[in-house]
């Protein structure tokens, strides 16, 4: 498929792929959620549910330097490690989405989603993003 765009992450959200409201995250609270470097990415789009202790979903498109794309993929694969740990104690009900988490790199894109496993495959089936 083609690479993800920023407008991807409002399109899932649109598409009602999570649950509650999302919040924006800014690039550089994006660069140290994910443990990146923030030159390493050219630009980003980035929603954590606003009730973080009680839903896991988020959903961020990271474009970046063409070398960073391999490091943000497993960038975003430690963060949902880090998420699966932390909702263990907290909110263990998170924990099976996490461990349906959908994490895509694409040319210089990465996209992460955390959502509702029945309508996240399906949202990003219908929109070409899966």
């Amino acid at each position: 498929g083609k690479a993800y765009t920023p407008a991807d992450a409002q399109a899932l959200i649109d598409a009602d792929a999570f649950d509650g409201e999302m919040e924006q995250v800014d690039s550089y609270t994006v660069a140290l959620l994910y443990g990146l470097e923030e030159n390493a990415v050219i630009d980003c789009a980035s929603y954590i549910a606003i009730n973080s202790s009680a839903s896991a979903d988020e959903v961020t498109v990271l474009v970046l330097r063409d070398e960073a794309a391999k490091t943000a993929e497993e960038a975003c694969k430690k963060r949902v490690e880090g998420q699966i740990e932390s909702y263990q104690t907290y909110g263990p009900d998170q924990v099976p989405r996490l461990e349906e988490a959908v994490i895509s790199r694409r040319e210089n894109t990465v996209l992460l989603a955390v959502g509702n496993p029945d309508r996240l495959p399906q949202a990003l089936k219908d929109l070409a993003l899966g």
